[in-house]
């Protein structure tokens, strides 16, 4: 579970996009915090997919896109 939390949770990061570009600071310094801000989500969304797995990965995908997007087959058995 602590997986799929770190997925969703990183993208926590786009809200704040407008923050860092607006931030009162020079250009230089606005775009580093955002391409910052990118790399840290990206690294903290595949630690959370190294550790939830194919099982945490397709659940989460569940919840994001709705019961409509996917076919209706169960989840992949848990590992021994």
């Amino acid at each position: 579970m602590t997986g799929v939390v770190m997925m969703a949770g990183s993208f926590l990061v786009y809200p704040a996009y407008p923050i860092l570009v607006l931030w009162p600071t020079t250009e230089r310094i606005r775009v580093g915090l955002a391409v910052v801000a990118a790399g840290v989500s990206w690294v903290v969304f595949s630690t959370g997919l190294y550790l939830a797995g194919r099982r945490g990965w397709i659940w989460l995908r569940r919840r994001w896109k709705g019961r409509h997007h996917h076919r209706h087959a169960p989840p992949p058995p848990a590992p021994p």
